[in-house]
């Protein structure tokens, strides 16, 4: 008997031709497998990547500028650089080193211990010139005559002085000022005594002499002011390398 029809059969084969038909595996349809090489693949995600890196780059291009901008407006940018330091900014004495502001410095505590040289000569030659009128020389009233003129002009360049990067420069400049002064009209005074004692012939007082009296006091009042003058001097000297004066050499 078949197993699939049930028609009776001797040798075990159907002798129904349809049924052995049905019997048959019915073939699958071909699989068709699609080949897509590695090359085309990754051509076909390069422009993925490309816009990734495009957006990649947009993002950080952005949060640049976004924190450049707060810095500029904050002044700590690039363009808001700090301003060069002047010899005004700068205060004299100060830790910081600002080479413009050492420079006039140095400038200006030169003038001043030129202009003391100059003065402490003139007091010298006042001293040698009375000396020479005392002892009846015509030439030491001529020597005051010139002290004195040298005096003025001491006086007016003391004026004249520039102390903006001097430490106490104003009341450096005032007592100089003050001391010049008097020492001028000091001089004054003794020429004064001077040309009166020559034409004179020699005679009469001197010490107690109105003219000789009053040199005397405008050179204490002049020796007063240099006392305050050099104590403000003395460490500007010491900073730039000038030597020490005193009231009485200058």
């Amino acid at each position: 008997m078949c197993a699939y029809c049930g028609r009776h059969s001797e040798s075990g084969t159907c002798p129904d031709p349809v049924c052995t038909a049905n019997r048959r595996p019915r073939a699958l349809p071909p699989l068709v497998v699609t080949y897509r090489p590695a090359e085309r693949r990754r051509r076909s995600a390069a422009p993925v990547l490309v816009l990734v890196a495009v957006l990649l780059a947009a993002a950080v291009y952005v949060t640049t500028s976004l924190t450049n901008g707060h810095q500029t407006d904050a002044g700590i940018g690039p363009s808001s650089a700090a301003p060069p330091i002047t010899s005004e900014e700068t205060t004299p004495g100060s830790t910081g080193i600002d080479r413009t502001s050492s420079d006039e410095s140095l400038r200006q505590a030169t003038e001043i211990d030129a202009l003391l040289g100059d003065s402490g000569q003139a007091r010298r030659a006042l001293a040698t010139a009375l000396d020479a009128v005392r002892a009846c020389d015509g030439t030491g009233a001529e020597d005051i005559d010139r002290i004195t003129a040298q005096r003025r002009k001491q006086r007016d360049a003391a004026v004249r002085l520039k102390v903006g990067a001097l430490d106490n420069g104003p009341e450096l400049k005032s007592a100089l000022v003050e001391a010049l002064t008097a020492s001028y009209d000091a001089d004054q005074a003794y020429l004064a005594w001077a040309r009166r004692y020559l034409a004179g012939g020699c005679t009469g007082p001197v010490e107690t002499d109105y003219d000789y009296r009053r040199g005397g006091a405008h050179s204490g009042t002049a020796r007063n002011s240099k006392i305050v003058f050099v104590a403000l001097w003395r460490p500007v000297a010491a900073a730039h390398g000038f030597g020490d004066r005193n009231a009485d050499g200058i």
